[in-house]
C-alpha cells in the first residue's frame, strides 16, 4: 500500500512516483515480484477526500483479494 497526500495526475505520474518504482525494485531484489499496489491518495485534501481516498483503497484492496481467492 502507497500513500500520498495529493493525488498525482496519471499523465506526468511516470516521471514524479518513484515510490512504487522503488518499492517494486526493492522488493524484486529479494525476490518478491507477484507485487499488488493500492494507492491511497490525497488524503490531505480534506475530510471528505479521505473518506473517498480510503474507500478506493478499500475497494482495490478487495480486487486483490479476489485475484488470489
Amino acid at each position: 500500500m502507497v500513500a500520498r497526500a495529493a493525488s498525482i495526475p496519471k499523465a506526468p505520474r511516470s516521471k514524479l512516483d518513484f515510490q512504487e518504482s522503488y518499492l517494486r525494485a526493492v522488493l524484486g531484489f529479494i525476490g518478491i515480484t507477484n507485487v499488488h499496489v493500492v494507492r491511497v491518495e490525497g488524503v490531505a485534501m480534506g475530510e471528505e477526500a479521505l473518506k473517498n481516498a480510503m474507500a478506493s483503497a478499500k475497494a482495490q484492496s478487495e480486487e486483490v483479494v479476489r485475484e488470489f481467492a
